[in-house]
């Protein structure tokens, strides 16, 4: 019963919301769509420095042992701290641009990413990037959409509440942003610990 109400719960936050992911999505692939095309049309200097790059990374990930801790406070820092930047911004009566900001980096740096290693490794380099990249990301995108959407909504409401003098929130919607944040870090952990300790191996074994 419980379940059942948690799956009406995001159906109808989904519902309510609808413009408001259809708008975060378009940024988050217009993202996608300019980090492919940056990689197209890079001098080939630029290039040659990126692929010195990945080259070494290919050889430090093959040759020694991963840092699976390292990379576990790494993804802390780059994915909750977006995570409670995005909900701050919500506060503010200028997070809404910002925050589709942030969609648009995310986007951008995922097809930057997904582009540079099929340019670097072809068919291996889409293997790669599908095993690399994809995992993490199919928690993370979903969580960063849900945390702008709701943070977009929240500042809506400030500016809608300010103009009418409106200047108080019920404490019933305090709380549901407190779980809202609470239940998105917790999933987004999931895929900190995917891209920790799963996806390294995993790399590291087919790249061996």
């Amino acid at each position: 019963m419980r379940d059942n109400n948690y799956v009406n719960a995001i159906t109808q936050h989904i519902q309510n919301n609808f413009w408001l992911y259809i708008v975060s999505l378009l940024f988050l692939c217009t993202g996608i769509v300019l980090g492919i095309y940056s990689m197209k049309y890079m001098s080939e200097v630029d290039k040659l420095d990126l692929s010195n790059y990945f080259n070494s990374f290919i050889e430090i990930l093959t040759s020694k042992e991963i840092n699976n801790k390292g990379i576990f406070f790494e993804a802390i820092k780059n994915n909750i701290s977006v995570i409670f930047l995005i909900f701050f911004l919500g506060i503010t009566f200028v997070g809404l641009p910002l925050i589709l900001l942030i969609n648009l980096i995310k986007g951008f740096t995922i097809g930057f990413t997904i582009s540079f290693t099929i340019d670097m490794l072809g068919g291996k380099g889409l293997a790669l990037a599908l095993i690399g990249v994809m995992p993490q990301n199919i928690i993370y995108i979903p969580c960063i959409m849900g945390a702008s959407v709701i943070s977009m909504r929240t500042s809506l409401d400030k500016i809608k509440n300010n103009l009418f003098g409106k200047r108080s929130y019920a404490i019933s919607e305090n709380k549901n942003i407190i779980v809202s944040i609470a239940t998105i870090i917790l999933i987004v952990s999931l895929g900190i610990l995917m891209e920790s300790y799963v996806t390294p191996s995993i790399l590291k074994y087919l790249l061996q």
